[in-house]
């Protein structure tokens, strides 16, 4: 199992509001890249985690999210900068 996270400061959308604290984390399966979970802290949460609930069930990897093209400016965009982060990760 492997983590990946972004903070929502760093997310355009964010930086335009007063949203400043929160986070994005893709939990995910080292060896397959399938996404096991998703964990939002932002607003709008909820939407960006309940539209996610399909794609997990059919078994999205996280390579998936990044190479996926998500809304900017939004606070989605935040699931897509975590997920890129899996993509430098060593892959054993």
């Amino acid at each position: 199992m492997d983590v990946v996270k972004h903070p929502l400061s760093s997310v355009t959308r964010a930086q335009f509001s007063t949203s400043r604290h929160g986070l994005y984390k893709i939990v995910f399966d080292r060896a397959t890249r399938k996404v096991l979970g998703v964990h939002v802290v932002s607003r709008g949460a909820s939407d960006i985690v309940g539209s996610l609930t399909p794609a997990v069930k059919l078994g999205v990897t996280v390579d998936d999210l990044a190479f996926m093209h998500h809304v900017y400016p939004s606070y989605s965009e935040g699931l897509k900068a975590a997920a890129e982060k899996s993509l430098v990760t060593v892959r054993t």
